[in-house]
């Protein structure tokens, strides 16, 4: 029976590393050049040119993401590709802080499994292959979690500080990660209790010196302090009444949006990838430890970090958007691999093994489809291209990514009825054809507006999975009214 079971363990090892291998390869080879989204261009625009007064990229400037993109597109030369291809290369060191905390845990061959499950959920490689924020502070948390859990089993000031650099970078690179914070104030507490609050002052007066290695740079690219204040007053004002789509703005009931929330981004999407045997294969694994406790050290810190940032994430971030609860996701497969990969089960190790394949294949699938197909704001603009007529077309966020390709046709992003009847009548009077997106015409009818003189003409389609805002695109041609 041992040899049985060393030949089981060996043989899922070797898959183990062979999938791990195979995903860090996809993600390089499948970085997508596409800027799908009004984020995605922002972030491309800073590589080219940083202002953050021009929203290049918006604040609050994702100083060390758009660093990096930098770097990477003196190689590549496409700014989108440069940021895509910075988090495929810079992914590849989360596997060390990964396998540092899982070996803690797990006999090696359990904790390699357990690297390679990490690694291979759906959604997560496609965030990485993409040019978004999250890959790159996917990658930093990871160094900051285990910084976490070396500062609190150390007990050292160095790994205090550790904690607070690798922070103040996490914060560089995506500002929304903040609630992640509660780990500091875990380790401070223990330090209080240990060593009083003089010395946790201290570490504070740390903290704000580390914080300002990135924020100095941007209040100085900006002018000055009264500069910066009024663009994060204008950002966080838009972020949580307006644009930003919190609880606050959202028109949904609270129990729908938490079904969308629970339900939609995080079991179905975020770990499934919309895949039933995934979620079966993950429901099976539950199963089979329900009952086993968790032997965890340290499980206050990731419970607390996972339930801070799903409590932030329900009611700060855009429900419309899964790639806000990327933490939860990550955070809860870790704990989850870190309980059921304890277990001695054949089963277990079996079923470990099946969903890891199946993860693998979905996740090279569709890093690949990402970077091949179009997206429909991609196909949009080729369209448009193609036409032969004089037009202006009118849209609403799709502007932003027609900038970014270079249309050379005319076109405006409107928000009210008013500017653009006044605007496209004398675009008709010019003999130019009048163009709007669905979205005009949606926001069109929001205001009470009779939209029956729009004509829809041509739809445009991609995977909602990549743009979960702009996945289908209906364009409309005005029919003027007399």
């Amino acid at each position: 029976m041992k040899k049985i079971l060393r030949f089981i363990e060996n043989s899922t090892t070797g898959i183990a590393a062979i999938c791990l291998v195979l995903i860090v390869f996809a993600r390089a080879h499948y970085s997508s050049a596409f800027a799908r989204s009004w984020d995605a261009v922002d972030f491309a625009l800073g590589v080219q040119s940083f202002n953050l007064l021009d929203m290049q990229p918006h604040f609050p400037g994702y100083p060390y993401f758009i660093l990096g993109g930098m770097l990477m597109d003196n190689f590549v030369n496409d700014p989108a590709l440069a940021l895509s291809v910075w988090n495929s290369v810079l992914s590849l060191s989360s596997i060390i802080p990964m396998w540092l905390i899982y070996k803690r845990y797990l006999p090696m061959s359990r904790a390699i499994m357990a690297v390679a499950l990490s690694q291979s959920i759906p959604f997560l490689n496609i965030i990485i292959a993409s040019p978004m924020s999250e890959g790159m502070a996917y990658t930093v948390m990871w160094w900051y979690i285990w910084s976490l859990v070396l500062a609190l089993e150390k007990g050292k000031y160095s790994f205090d500080l550790l904690s607070l650099l690798l922070f103040s970078i996490l914060m560089g690179v995506r500002l929304s990660y903040l609630p992640l914070s509660i780990g500091i104030l875990i380790i401070w507490y223990k330090r209080w209790k240990e060593k009083g609050g003089t010395h946790v002052l201290e570490q504070a007066g740390v903290a704000i010196i580390f914080q300002l290695f990135w924020v100095y740079p941007l209040v100085l690219s900006v002018g000055g302090i009264g500069s910066f204040e009024y663009i994060a007053t204008e950002f966080v004002k838009g972020h949580f009444t307006g644009w930003g789509g919190s609880i606050a703005t959202e028109e949904d009931p609270f129990f729908i949006r938490a079904i969308t929330f629970l339900w939609g981004n995080i079991l179905w999407v975020g770990l499934s990838l919309k895949t039933v045997i995934i979620l079966l294969l993950y429901s099976t694994l539950v199963f089979y430890n329900v009952y086993r406790p968790l032997n965890l050290s340290y499980h206050k810190l990731w419970w607390s970090l996972l339930m801070a940032y799903t409590v932030w994430a329900f009611f700060a971030q855009n429900v419309d958007k899964p790639r806000h609860i990327l933490p939860v996701v990550v955070i809860l497969i870790a704990v989850f691999l870190m309980r059921s990969l304890q277990s001695r089960s054949r089963g277990v190790l079996w079923i470990s093994t099946i969903l890891l394949i199946v993860q693998t294949i979905l996740s090279i699938q569709y890093v690949e489809k990402q970077a091949t197909e179009l997206p429909a704001t991609y196909q949009l603009a080729q369209y448009i291209e193609r036409q032969s007529e004089p037009l202006k077309i009118y849209t609403w966020e799709e502007e932003r990514v027609l900038q970014y390709v270079g249309v050379s046709k005319a076109f405006e992003k409107v928000q009210t009825y008013a500017l653009f009847e006044q605007n496209a009548r004398s675009q008709r009077a010019k003999g130019k054809t009048v163009y709007v997106t669905e979205r005009v015409v949606r926001g069109f009818s929001q205001q009470g507006v009779d939209t029956s003189s729009f004509t829809p003409v041509k739809q445009f389609d991609s995977d909602n999975i990549f743009d979960p805002i702009y996945s289908d695109i209906t364009l409309f041609k005005w029919i003027m009214s007399s």
